[in-house]
């Protein structure tokens, strides 16, 4: 493949607020837009991926593009899936083998549940190391809570002798199940491939079968998460009724709710053996320069083997 392309699906708690006030967002999409912005291009990613040693030995990738949008935001001028100023920012110049635009990308508002916002990270590469893309997301989202500033990723990137990381701080990747590989690019040797496809959209057509199959997932899934709106609902009104509210019959001492973890700052994370001395154990040395061999990517990009 020439390019991959990924999705990722955040879904975030928002804060308190009134509807459609900016302060009641959860995530700020101009700081991890600001900090995607340093992901694009050619970079060393060992701070942003499982070291598949002795598999690979050369961490340097390149990113082609990183959108971020979110989900039904019809207050945002670009709408979503476009391409805003701070993304186009994020891209780097395209050549012939180098993927088409992003494409927009149409969500309705409905799916996200009150009170939590929808948001959609997009990049394409042309192969990715192994989990590269849910380690990129952690940093991003940490990014968009405030966690850490933009330029955090800058650092990330900064792996050299000297280096602000030379090696990997300890921290944990994005869960895989909203992660989605959803597009690809072949070329052949005049170019782009030409593909052919079968099945139509008529009835009993592949496209209409895939489809259908989707389409009752949904179904499930939607039914799923309006049990857990109702749960959620209910354990709310037994929270207020157990605070005291008229009404009342718990005590009026509740438990206070659980903390949420203080977070660390990635640079005063521990961090992981270096590289190089990772590699030397196994009698390798640390590959520079673009990656020479092809790739096929396997499950979140990792790379299986050459061709």
């Amino acid at each position: 493949a020439a390019w991959r392309r990924y999705r990722y699906f955040l879904v975030e708690e928002t804060r308190a607020g009134r509807p459609g006030d900016p302060s009641a967002r959860g995530l700020d999409l101009a700081a991890m837009r600001q900090a995607a912005a340093y992901l694009v291009g050619s970079h060393d990613f060992r701070n942003f991926c499982r070291a598949d040693i002795p598999a690979v030995t050369n961490f340097r990738r390149a990113i082609k593009d990183l959108t971020i949008h979110r989900v039904g935001d019809e207050e945002d001028d670009e709408g979503v899936g476009e391409e805003s100023e701070d993304d186009a920012a994020a891209r780097a110049p395209r050549g012939p083998a180098d993927p088409p635009p992003p494409p927009r990308l149409r969500l309705p508002a409905g799916l996200v549940p009150p009170g939590q916002e929808g948001v959609v990270i997009q990049l394409t590469g042309a192969a990715f190391l192994w989990h590269q893309v849910r380690y990129i997301v952690a940093v991003l989202a940490m990014v968009g809570r405030g966690q850490e500033d933009p330029r955090v990723v800058k650092a990330l990137l900064d792996t050299g002798p000297g280096g602000a990381f030379p090696s990997k701080p300890q921290y944990a990747m994005a869960p895989d199940r909203p992660l989605l590989f959803c597009g690809a690019g072949f070329c052949g040797g005049g170019g782009d491939l030409a593909w052919r496809r079968g099945g139509g959209g008529g009835a009993g057509g592949e496209y209409s079968s895939a489809l259908a199959g989707v389409r009752e997932l949904l179904r499930e899934h939607t039914a799923g998460a309006l049990l857990l709106a109702a749960v959620a609902a209910q354990l709310e009104e037994e929270e207020t009724c157990a605070g005291g509210a008229p009404g009342s019959h718990h005590p009026s001492s509740a438990p206070p709710p659980p903390k949420r973890a203080r977070h660390r700052p990635l640079a005063a994370r521990p961090r992981d053996p270096p590289l190089e001395v990772r590699l030397a154990a196994k009698g390798l040395t640390l590959a520079a320069g673009e990656p020479s061999r092809p790739v096929t990517a396997g499950v979140d990009g990792m790379e299986i083997g050459g061709l």
